[in-house]
């Protein structure tokens, strides 16, 4: 094997088509299906497009190339020879795919067919016109952050819709949704700076909250365009460069590539450290006093040994007197992939985890702020770690663009999933807390 693949590489040295940029992309139809493979920057990235026969004629009717400029994951396209597409030897260049926004128009029929369209027709019905505020209702939620939540609640959402689009036409890999979620954008206010922050790769309504850029419109665009190209997993994002599952980019964000709960660990690690340097080495100390730090999991991720074991630490430091300020933010959906949660076990096994447990509604952002921040509050003043339990989350579109939930739940089950009005139902929330419609927020 690694001769064969030192071979490879000293034929692809010959051709000139490696170099420190990295391959770019090729494409192959096999068997009916599509297969596009693109790396940048050493990265290679893979996804299993389109599978009818009217797509594939898109592909092969297209004459357009990609170039570096016109897609942020665009790229020079090789052949299947391994030669570069421009070169002048090559008498039959092999069919690239057309840029993104004809294939959207080519595809249309197939875009609708999506059931996230289905659920983003609804969701433009229901903008159309103003919800009327409930009489005398309260909120705890700061009046300064609901613009800033509902943009990031709504963003959550559309960011997801048009990974899935681009996807399916050819331009996007292979993605993780964050819809069911969009609540836990209330997690991000009750966390301040100082501290860290380690993301779950379905929290991305906390992250776009994180970077508080709700009431400016310039500042918000360009939060936008860099989380949807990390969604799409595009070289061109500016946290990690085209890295997949990571979320981050604020001061204190670590970003986090395992899905496994091994992102638990080093939060304790950040918890313990931090207290530690203040008083060896406070010229040097990262984290100033009344750092708190905030690490997010799955469920499913519980049983883990990272988990187990980051626990196990922070109550051993805890219990020895030292200062530990983490928080652990565990969402659950009911669902571990494939695997149904039918005994609440995971949640017994959080509560039982002997330290502090806050529960939270995770389809409720008020109650997601609350819970938060009682929990951060909690770790900052005793020093101690806590456990915050979003439960009741609904999971929209399945565990991935990749998921066949056919084989693991009932189709009603789908349905019931897909029709879930927890979005609409949030950004009702944020109205009766004093959320002014109009002036092209909505929009």
């Amino acid at each position: 094997r690694f001769l064969c693949c030192f071979t490879f590489i000293q034929m692809l040295h010959q051709l000139g088509h490696y170099s420190r940029f990295g391959f770019a992309a090729s494409t192959t139809i096999s068997r009916g299906r599509l297969l596009t493979s693109y790396a940048r920057g050493g990265r290679t990235k893979a996804e299993n497009v389109v599978t009818s026969s009217r797509r594939r004629q898109v592909v092969k009717s297209s004459s357009a190339h990609l170039s570096t400029n016109s897609s942020p994951l665009a790229s020079p396209l090789a052949t299947s020879s391994g030669l570069p597409a421009n070169d002048a030897t090559m008498k039959s260049p092999t069919p690239s795919l057309p840029p993104l926004q004809v294939a959207r128009k080519n595809l249309a029929s197939d875009i609708s067919n999506l059931p996230e369209h289905a659920a983003l027709l609804s969701l433009s019905e229901y903008l159309s016109s103003p919800p009327a505020r409930t009489p005398n209702a309260s909120s705890a939620l700061p009046p300064e952050s609901l613009t800033l939540l509902s943009r990031s609640i709504l963003a959550t959402f559309l960011i997801h819709y048009n990974s899935r689009v681009a996807s399916l036409c050819g331009h996007g890999f292979y993605t993780i949704g964050p819809c069911g979620e969009e609540a836990m954008a209330g997690a991000a206010l009750p966390l301040g700076p100082g501290g860290s922050v380690a993301l779950h790769y379905r929290h991305l309504a906390t992250n776009l909250a994180r970077f508080g850029a709700g009431n400016d419109d310039e500042a918000w665009r360009s939060v936008l365009l860099g989380r949807a190209r990390a969604h799409a997993v595009s070289s061109l994002d500016p946290v990690t460069r085209g890295g997949h599952c990571a979320l981050g980019g604020c001061e204190g964000d670590v970003l986090v590539t395992s899905t496994l709960a091994s992102q638990c660990p080093p939060a304790v690690g950040r918890a313990l450290g931090g207290a530690l340097a203040r008083w060896k080495a406070p010229q040097a100390a990262k984290f100033g006093a009344g750092a708190v730090h905030f690490v997010t999991l799955g469920s499913g991720s519980l049983s883990n040994g990272h988990f187990l074991s980051a626990v196990n630490l922070a109550r051993h430091a805890a219990k020895e007197g030292r200062r530990v300020p983490v928080v652990f933010g565990v969402s659950d959906n009911g669902l571990c992939i494939s695997l149904k949660d039918t005994s609440s076990y995971l949640r017994d096994l959080a509560l039982n985890s002997g330290v502090k447990v806050f529960e939270a509604r995770g389809n409720d952002v008020e109650d997601v702020y609350e819970r938060t921040r009682e929990a951060v509050e909690y770790a900052r003043k005793r020093n101690r770690p806590a456990v915050v339990w979003y439960g009741g989350i609904t999971r929209r579109f399945g565990h991935a663009a990749t998921d066949r939930q056919g084989a693991y739940l009932e189709q009603a089950e789908i349905e019931e999933m897909r029709a879930s009005r927890d979005l609409e139902d949030n950004l009702k929330r944020l109205v009766d807390a004093g959320l002014t419609w109009g002036e092209g927020r909505a929009d």
